[in-house]
C-alpha cells in the first residue's frame, strides 16, 4: 500500500511539473501584442518583444490602467491604424497619460521618450487606448484605461 502511494504522489508530482513546464514556455510565447488585439482588434508588430509591463493589480472587473512597453528590432509600420504627429496631442491626452504613468509609478527608464507618432481610441465611452511610437519606430508604448 505504502508503495502505491508513493507511486502515485511520484506520478501527481511529474504531471504537476509538466503542466507547470508547459505553462512558462506557453506563457512566454504570449506577446502583449496579442492582448491589444484581443481588447481593441487593432494588430501591432508580433515581431516586437515585451520590454516592460506593469498594471493594477488584479480587479473584479478587468478595470484599472495598464502601461506596456515593446521593444522591436527594425522600425516598424503602423498599418492597421492611422498615426498622428505627437505635435497635435491634445493636452488631455498628454494629462490622461501623465495621470496613469504616476499611478503606475513607472520607472524613469521606461517612460516615453523621443515620441514621434501617437494613435488614441476611445471604446464605448470610457475605455481608452493610447499608442505612442518613438522616432526610430523601435519602441512601442501601449497605455491603456479600463473603466
Amino acid at each position: 500500500m505504502k508503495k502505491n502511494a508513493k507511486k502515485i504522489c511520484g506520478i501527481v508530482l511529474a504531471v504537476c511539473l509538466i503542466i507547470g513546464f508547459i505553462y512558462v514556455q506557453f506563457d512566454s510565447l504570449i506577446s502583449y501584442a496579442n492582448v491589444v488585439e484581443a481588447n481593441w482588434n487593432i494588430r501591432l508588430p508580433f515581431e516586437c518583444e515585451d520590454v516592460y509591463g506593469v498594471d493594477e493589480g488584479p480587479s473584479f472587473h478587468g478595470d484599472g490602467f495598464r502601461y506596456n512597453v515593446l521593444g522591436c528590432d527594425e522600425a516598424v509600420k503602423m498599418s492597421e491604424v492611422e498615426v498622428l504627429p505627437i505635435s497635435t496631442m491634445p493636452e488631455g491626452y498628454k494629462y490622461k497619460i501623465k495621470e496613469i504613468v504616476e499611478t503606475l509609478k513607472v520607472p524613469q527608464e521606461h517612460l516615453p521618450q523621443d515620441i514621434e507618432t501617437f494613435y488614441y481610441e476611445n471604446k464605448d465611452g470610457s475605455d481608452e487606448l493610447f499608442i505612442l511610437i518613438d522616432s526610430d519606430k523601435t519602441k512601442i508604448y501601449v497605455i491603456e484605461s479600463f473603466i
